[in-house]
């Protein structure tokens, strides 16, 4: 996955998760893409 893709899915799902800012969505959604075998790049 790249940054892009993972920026793309925290907007989408910013109206779910309540609190916290685009950064703070992006490390979350990083986090349980690595936990699930993906690769992060950039």
């Amino acid at each position: 996955m790249t940054s892009a893709q993972i920026r793309e899915i925290a907007e989408t799902k910013a109206a779910d998760m309540t609190g916290a800012s685009i950064d703070d969505m992006m490390r979350s959604i990083e986090g349980t893409a690595r936990s699930m075998g993906l690769v992060v790049e950039g």
